[in-house]
């Protein structure tokens, strides 16, 4: 999933971008107005977080300009102009403008990330990259991103490469058995077939990052003998 950043704070710019990439993100950069009405017919962004005071020209001029031909969610970060915290002129104009959702600086990072993937939930997935819910877990394959809901706060899971391979041939088969020997032979290869020792070891790893209880699976369940299955219901 591509964003594109249009800010001309560099500070602020690498800040993000750093957390974003580290997210899964892809991450485009623009720092006046003009270079995002530019960059957003030939980049493509699936969200765009602007900046409202930009050197050239304003952000509510950009939000316009975009909302002409594109309806791609837009995540306003800025200071607010007014004197007083309770003045909310340019929140009103944002958004009937076309903007999305506006955050005022200063933002905490971890709570700005929160509103990223907020809104990236809203964005249609194509079919090759589905958006997968199971309980308090939200697994997303456009951006390899693991979710899970902890006393009303979303946090992202830290999976190594290898958990995650298994994961994904597990989802991309959700309701379906995978034996033991198509998933050894898809992530480690046929010469590992048997090394049915180290597949349950990342088996057990992941039940201990998704599932509620790991030593009773809702979501990852064992056919015995044979492989393992993922079921999006507990059942």
């Amino acid at each position: 999933m591509k964003i594109l950043v249009v800010d001309d704070d560099r500070t602020f710019i690498e800040m993000l971008r750093a957390a974003l990439l580290t997210q899964g993100y892809e991450v485009t950069i623009a720092s006046e107005g003009g270079g995002c009405v530019a960059a957003v017919p030939e980049e493509k962004p699936d969200l765009i977080l602007l900046d409202m005071e930009l050197p050239d020209i304003d952000g509510l001029t950009v939000i316009r300009s975009v909302r002409r031909w594109s309806d791609v969610p837009i995540l306003v970060v800025s200071g607010q102009r007014g004197t007083g915290l309770g003045d909310t002129s340019e929140v009103v104009e944002a958004l009937d403008a076309g903007a999305d959702e506006y955050v005022p600086k200063p933002v905490a990072l971890d709570e700005l990330l929160a509103r990223v993937r907020a809104l990236c939930r809203r964005i249609p997935h194509e079919s090759g990259a589905p958006l997968i819910t199971m309980g308090h877990v939200t697994i997303d394959l456009s951006t390899h991103s693991v979710f899970r809901q902890f006393r009303g706060r979303q946090t992202r899971v830290q999976l190594t490469p290898t958990e995650w391979k298994v994961l994904q041939m597990l989802v991309k088969n959700v309701g379906r058995l995978v034996t033991r020997q198509d998933l050894l032979t898809e992530i480690w290869g046929s010469e590992h077939v048997n090394d049915s020792g180290n597949l349950r070891l990342y088996v057990s790893q992941l039940r201990k990052k998704i599932e509620q209880d790991p030593a009773k699976p809702q979501f990852l369940k064992t056919e015995t003998g044979l492989g393992y299955r993922l079921e999006l219901q507990n059942t």
